[in-house]
């Protein structure tokens, strides 16, 4: 019933490989792996840290705005944003539900791809993925790449939150969180080989 499901979902889909952006499927890889056993989840990996860091900039660049992804409370701080951060969906269960996947015993159908050697190294780490999944090679022009999401992020009152501009490159910066913040964000446990157990690929 749930490859019926699926199979007509994208019944008008003719591509033989369908990419799927939900951040939930780290939470259902039994269920994947038991109903689409050749399913691998790409998974998108930065350090939480950086990502509460990158969040709160965008906050504070648009200053005249409320954000409804945070309680409407008057003289909210950084700490009260990131305490919902941590308890929602936006960091907290996506990131819950990734290392659930990653210690769990599904663990094969992950390839992480690192924040760091897509920006770094984005022609040489696309093209180790399309190798690890056995795909063909396709050209992406990397000089030139833009998104945005202006509909959404207004509202969500965060005028800026998914905007992708050229060139892609990774930008040094110091983190204006405070650092006990910081320091509990700070867990990028896929650089740690300890930490993966299972051998999960990572790039």
């Amino acid at each position: 019933m749930l490859r019926a499901v699926v199979h007509a979902y994208y019944a008008d889909v003719t591509a033989p490989v369908v990419i799927d952006s939900h951040r939930g499927w780290c939470s259902l890889l039994p269920t994947l792996a038991a109903v689409f056993p050749d399913t691998r989840v790409i998974c998108c990996v930065r350090n939480p840290a950086w990502i509460v860091d990158s969040t709160e900039r965008v906050v504070r660049s648009n200053p005249l705005q409320r954000s409804s992804m945070f309680t409407d409370a008057p003289y909210q701080t950084v700490y009260d944003r990131v305490d919902q951060m941590q308890k929602g969906p936006y960091l907290g269960s996506a990131f819950s539900a990734l290392r659930e996947a990653w210690f769990g015993e599904c663990s094969r159908l992950i390839v992480a791809v690192r924040y760091e050697s897509l920006a770094d190294r984005p022609q040489a780490t696309i093209a180790e993925l399309y190798r690890v999944l056995g795909e063909p090679v396709f050209e992406h022009d990397f000089e030139h790449v833009w998104h945005e999401e202006p509909e959404l992020d207004s509202c969500l009152g965060l005028k800026g939150l998914h905007s992708v501009t050229s060139p892609i490159q990774r930008r040094s910066r110091e983190s204006i969180l405070p650092p006990e913040l910081f320091k509990h964000f700070d867990d990028a446990f896929w650089d740690n080989p300890g930490q993966n157990p299972r051998g999960v690929v990572v790039i």
